[in-house]
């Protein structure tokens, strides 16, 4: 009974567009000229890729209103591990980097002094 309530709750969750998410997420882990501490890093990550989720969500929506052909069965779970094979490592490798670059990033900061001009 209480999956029935949970699923009501949160619907069904489409793996391609939790990949893409996904996708968003690792680029919120890539260097940027503005450090971020992990508290904003981790809000930053969290809504970037609810943010992806929602345009794999909004595309799958119009790509079904425009009655286009759908990938099922075998074809569509081929697709999906294939892509997830090829995106996991890029992300796994960005997320153990990510510290390093956002530590370099702090420390090029920190060096440059404002007031010496």
């Amino acid at each position: 009974m209480r999956i029935s309530r949970l699923r009501w709750l949160v619907g069904t969750i489409s793996v391609p567009c939790l990949l893409l998410g996904l996708v968003f997420f690792t680029a919120s882990l890539m260097p940027s000229l503005i450090p971020r501490g992990p508290a904003v890093q981790g809000i930053l990550g969290g809504v970037v890729t609810a943010i992806g989720y929602l345009i794999g969500r909004i595309f799958g929506l119009l790509w079904r209103a425009a009655d286009m052909p759908r990938l099922s069965g075998r074809h569509a779970a081929a697709a999906t591990a294939m892509t997830a094979l090829g995106l996991v490592p890029v992300f796994l490798w960005v997320l153990l980097y990510s510290r390093v670059w956002q530590n370099d990033i702090c420390e090029q900061a920190c060096k440059i002094d404002p007031l010496e001009g």
